[in-house]
């Protein structure tokens, strides 16, 4: 198991839970976000390109849903406008977000996948085809089109549109680099160190990190609160390690007034809400998932990390509720649920709650006929005399 002093953490809330995703490096976060700032940084006049405001631009409209492999996650993320989602700007969301869902965990590495794919195939922006058709000096075309790769702007082309006397305010053609399959879109996607279109270096090789770095998160610090511990108490009595901590309540005395058998609850909840419950079984996980509102671990909306720790919150009735719980797990004897110095037990915390005491008329039939009254039900002994007589 991973340490959690080994993990970096990033506190945050998921459906008004609070929480800590913690993962080996997040360095990925920093990365992308540098990454895209580079890429909105860089103009269209510097790609020698008109009509796309920036790089980032120009990624967006080629990254699409359409263009990603058969079979990829990310094909099946709905189409919008002009018929494709687009994938970048649905990253650009994932990685400014304070948390990981399923979905998005797997969109990241969906499109890590496709972008691998993309590589040197027809996809790639380095294999772009252009094909431009030359012209005699007096405009008459010569011979079939020549074809080139990764940007329009060949010297021929520019010498054209200077003949034409058509500035279009982009200067001269494209650095030579640009045809030879390291342009700025290619350079910004598949660069594995840092280029001037990519820095800290290109997009695959940082979610390649990200891809490693989200398969091994840990939810810590998870904060039941009191609100969802109470909506959710029958779940959470399932709980192996809350289950324990209660079958230890009624076997020790200092949570109960010695010589009375009653319930003091506020100790309890005292030392349940400054407990770290770890060491969980899977069932346990997937409670306490629920009841916390996580999701269940395989539902895209869910957050993704493997719970590993909670703390928990419990209302006086909730707490009421689970010593009950465990008093009828420990067994009667003699007949009576009793406290561990012997006492009957039962609390005055809250209306409703567990009173195994006998009333007068119960231990007195006789004397009480009228049973309902105030006198008749009033309870009158803890612990039989038997046990009074022996000390």
């Amino acid at each position: 198991m991973v340490k959690k002093d080994k993990l970096k953490k990033t506190p945050t809330k998921f459906n008004g839970t609070p929480l800590t995703q913690a993962m080996r490096d997040n360095k990925f976060i920093q990365e992308y976000q540098e990454w895209e700032s580079n890429c909105r940084s860089v103009s269209g006049s510097q790609m020698k390109v008109k009509n796309i405001p920036t790089l980032f631009d120009m990624l967006n409209n080629h990254i699409l849903d359409e263009n990603t492999r058969m079979g990829s996650t990310n094909r099946k993320q709905g189409k919008i406008g002009d018929g494709g989602t687009r994938l970048l700007g649905k990253i650009s969301e994932i990685m400014s977000g304070d948390s990981f869902t399923v979905l998005e965990v797997l969109t990241i590495q969906e499109l890590a996948k496709d972008l691998e794919e993309m590589k040197d195939t027809s996809l790639d922006p380095a294999t772009i085809l252009f094909t431009e058709q030359l012209y005699t000096s007096r405009g008459k075309k010569r011979g079939d089109p020549v074809e080139h790769f990764g940007h329009y702007r060949t010297q021929t082309y520019v010498d054209r549109m200077k003949r034409k006397k058509k500035d279009d305010g982009l200067g001269g053609p494209a650095d030579p680099e640009w045809f030879a399959g390291n342009n700025p879109p290619h350079q910004a996607l598949f660069s594995e160190g840092s280029a001037e279109f990519a820095k800290p270096r290109g997009l695959l090789a940082i979610l390649q990190d990200a891809e490693e770095n989200l398969k091994d998160i840990k939810l810590q610090d998870v904060v039941v609160s009191q609100t969802r511990a109470d909506s959710g108490i029958s779940r959470l009595g399932q709980v192996s390690v809350i289950r324990d901590f209660f079958d230890n309540v009624v076997n020790t005395q200092g949570y109960w007034r010695k010589g009375q058998g009653k319930l003091m609850p506020s100790n309890i909840q005292r030392e349940i809400s400054a407990m770290d419950f770890n060491g969980l079984k899977s069932q346990d996980k997937d409670i306490i998932r629920e009841v916390a509102g996580l999701g269940k671990r395989t539902e895209r909306a869910s957050i993704h990390g493997d719970l590993e720790s909670f703390t928990l919150k419990l209302s006086t009735g909730a707490v009421v509720r689970l010593v009950d719980e465990a008093l009828k797990r420990k067994g009667e004897e003699d007949g009576y649920y009793r406290a561990p110095d012997g006492w009957i037990a039962w609390q005055s915390a809250i209306s409703g709650g567990f009173d195994y005491r006998k009333s007068r008329a119960q231990v007195n039939p006789d004397k009480y006929k009228d049973k309902n009254s105030r006198s008749a039900q009033a309870k009158v002994i803890s612990k039989s005399w038997a046990d009074i007589l022996r000390g």
